[in-house]
């Protein structure tokens, strides 16, 4: 679970970043970007990289505002 406008971080050498980019899409994830985690990532050659994928889950949106917290007696 995520909260609203958390990040969601992945790297995985089984998938590639463009499968988890188009299901992340499809549930309206924002500012989805892929790197390269340069030759410290690799797993034996360059021929298997390790890419890092990043997005986030949209803020909450006006019709479900967050409740303000309750006020402490003095």
């Amino acid at each position: 679970m995520l909260r609203p406008g958390g990040r969601l971080l992945i790297a995985d050498l089984a998938r590639t970043p463009r499968e988890y980019a188009a299901v992340l899409a499809r549930l309206n994830a924002q500012d989805i970007r892929v790197r390269d985690l340069g030759w410290r990532a690799w797993w034996g050659s360059p021929w298997v990289p390790t890419r890092l994928l990043t997005a986030r889950k949209p803020a909450r949106s006006g019709r479900y505002p967050l409740r303000a917290p309750a006020s402490r007696p003095a």
